[in-house]
């Protein structure tokens, strides 16, 4: 009768324990996400990033103004 007891008091720590570690797994990336986006203005390419509040944008490396040859005075 204890054994019985025991197995299944382990399978219900084991069961709860699985349950609580996939919760804490999906606000963990949940809360990570990131997003980030292309947006084209007067002719260049900037990349948009957008992370759990917080925002910044950069000149995309990839802008067609990095292609073109630029002559220096």
């Amino acid at each position: 009768m204890k054994r019985r007891i025991k197995e299944v008091l382990l399978m219900l720590s084991l069961a709860l324990s699985a349950a609580w570690l996939g919760i804490c797994i999906f606000y963990m990336v949940k809360d990570h996400e990131a997003y980030s986006s292309t947006i084209e203005y007067r002719g260049h390419s900037y990349i948009y990033f957008y992370n759990h509040g917080t925002s910044a944008a950069t000149h995309d490396p990839d802008c067609p103004c990095h292609k073109e040859d630029v002559k220096e005075p």
